[in-house]
């Protein structure tokens, strides 16, 4: 193989890939915004609470102890918040289509 049929190749690999890409469905700024905020949120719990056990002077067993505890309950509120969040949207996106059916009526029935 020459050198100009190699480039050529990676440029068609590239093209598909970029062409996946572009199909791939992305979730709402708001939905991937609240998952990056929860996960800040529940490292930083763990986090702080490491660091403020560890100043008060508490053994090792209590330090591991204390921030696995507040790690659990702040990923299980963060779960729960994301969960509202996103029943919410799919809520709110099957109200717009079924709106949408009844403005534009083509005959097919969008199952949802």
């Amino acid at each position: 193989m020459s050198d100009e049929e190699k480039m050529e190749q990676l440029e068609n690999q590239e093209e598909e890939t970029n062409e996946n890409e572009s199909n791939e469905q992305k979730l709402p700024f708001f939905l991937e915004a609240l998952f990056t905020l929860s996960q800040i949120i529940i490292i930083l719990t763990g986090g702080i609470t490491a660091v403020v056990s560890l100043m008060a002077d508490v053994s090792y067993l209590q330090v591991i102890l204390r921030a696995s505890l507040a790690l659990l309950v702040m990923g299980l509120l963060m779960w729960l918040v994301n969960w509202y969040s996103i029943r919410a949207t799919l809520n709110s996106v099957e109200e717009n289509l079924q709106d949408w059916q009844k403005q534009e009526p083509t005959g097919e029935q969008l199952n949802l």
